[in-house]
């Protein structure tokens, strides 16, 4: 497989549809799955012996906040994520999962959602979900507020 699970083009499936279909609420259900060890009947990645259903999970949450110039979302609480590995896929997957673990995997996405779940939102041009950029505070009269609450007191 070549390319996002979201481009239909690389990846035609009722599975990935329906993941869409949810929106945001996909995420949460993504990362519940990280830890779940059950195999595929046949790997779904081109050279692995095998995928996971932690494996797919984790692979479908990256995608899903990969833009369709391959671009990631930036989420800092996945930065302990990243891997250091000079082999294909699958070997530095089953490394990191050996050193880290599944639960260690699933522990930072959640830190990810947790943070950042109001201000998530699906990118349609892009075809991924993104973070909305921070509202900067206003500064009214040496009082610091939020936009919003100054156009509320406007009115």
């Amino acid at each position: 497989m070549m390319g996002r699970f979201q481009d239909k083009e690389h990846c035609d499936s009722q599975v990935v549809d329906q993941i869409l279909a949810l929106g945001k609420d996909a995420i949460p259900l993504l990362i519940s799955e990280l830890t779940d060890t059950r195999k595929t009947k046949h790997s779904i990645y081109d050279l692995w012996k095998y995928t996971a259903a932690g494996d797919i999970a984790n692979s479908l949450l990256f995608d899903l906040f990969t833009s369709s110039d391959l671009t990631v979302t930036s989420l800092p609480e996945l930065d302990s994520l990243q891997m250091e590995c000079d082999k294909p896929g699958e070997p530095c997957w089953r490394k990191f999962l050996r050193k880290k673990g599944r639960k260690f995997v699933q522990e930072h996405w959640q830190a990810a959602w947790n943070a950042h779940k109001d201000s998530i939102y699906w990118d349609e041009k892009a075809r991924c979900f993104k973070l909305l950029p921070p509202t900067a505070p206003i500064e009214l009269a040496g009082h610091v507020t939020s936009p919003q609450a100054a156009r509320t007191r406007q009115k």
